[in-house]
């Protein structure tokens, strides 16, 4: 590649089949030092963090974790006793090598640099999205709406199971979509055989020409969603900004449960008649 790492033992050096496999299992954070032009146009790879390399010393020694969440959008880790591995990347290792080792001497210690960076990347295949791509997968309100009504798009939320099942402003589900937990969409989508995901997920496992919409509470987890199945090659994803909250916000009916909701309800919910279900066993109520 042209580009020469700095050498030390403390520093794993990874392949970008290791990045993928790291992103879609939620293994590691891979944190883009590049500009934010830059992940714009040639653009970034799907799941990837940013803190530019011109902020990375003060970023992670000298912010508060509320500030770094809310100038970063993700939670800073923790220097000790953190699982995942933190791999920086860049466009071609180098910036992210130098960045690797300022996160050294600020304590960090489970630290990996990505060999050849984003164009390593493009070489070997890798799926890239840029700024583009983001804004044309986003749908709105009424597309949702006439896609689960008229069966055109199959609706997945990526909320965890129990958000689905609880009252207040930020329960509920829309009806007619289905559930595949964000932490649940790697395994799913990469491992699963038709069958078993059907069983789990009740209803067919989507191949990769399926129209596909992801939704959660305000879209975030529903971005990151997409940026997985984009790794697994699932190209017709969009993302419904806002998520649950615009679809409440905009009158949309939606299902709410009482205090007496279980989680086997959820199963209910993705049946194709699940209207007349849950009027037989008085489970939720739609709004």
């Amino acid at each position: 590649m042209g580009t020469t790492l700095l050498n030390d033992d403390n520093i794993q050096k990874i392949t970008s089949n290791r990045v993928r496999d790291g992103l879609g299992k939620n293994e590691i954070y891979l944190i883009d030092v590049r500009t934010s032009e830059e992940r714009v146009n040639p653009g970034r790879i799907p799941g990837s963090l940013h803190v530019p390399f011109c902020d990375i010393s003060h970023a992670f020694s000298s912010m508060t974790l509320e500030e770094f969440e809310a100038e970063y959008d993700f939670k800073r880790p923790k220097i000790s006793g953190e699982e995942k591995t933190i791999v920086l990347t860049c466009q071609t290792g180098l910036q992210a090598s130098q960045a690797a080792h300022q996160l050294l001497k600020s304590g960090y210690v489970k630290l990996a640099v990505h060999q050849g960076g984003f164009n390593d990347w493009r070489e070997n295949g890798g799926k890239c999205v840029d700024g583009k791509m983001d804004h044309n997968k986003l749908i709105d309100f009424e597309e949702v709406r006439d896609g689960i009504d008229n069966d055109s798009i199959v609706v997945i939320d990526v909320r965890n199971r129990h958000e689905l099942v609880k009252s207040g402003p930020n329960g509920g589900r829309i009806p007619g979509t289905k559930n595949v937990p964000l932490c649940e969409i790697w395994d799913a989508f990469a491992h699963m055989s038709s069958e078993a995901f059907k069983l789990k997920y009740n209803f067919e496992k989507p191949d990769q020409s399926t129209l596909l919409g992801l939704n959660c509470l305000k879209g975030i987890r529903a971005f990151a969603a997409s940026d997985k199945l984009l790794l697994l090659a699932y190209e017709n994803v969009s993302v419904y900004k806002g998520s649950l909250l615009d679809w409440k916000a905009k009158g949309g009916q939606f299902y709410c449960c009482n205090s007496s909701a279980t989680l086997e309800a959820v199963a209910i919910l993705q049946r194709p008649n699940h209207k007349e279900c849950l009027s037989d066993c008085g489970f939720p109520k739609l709004s």
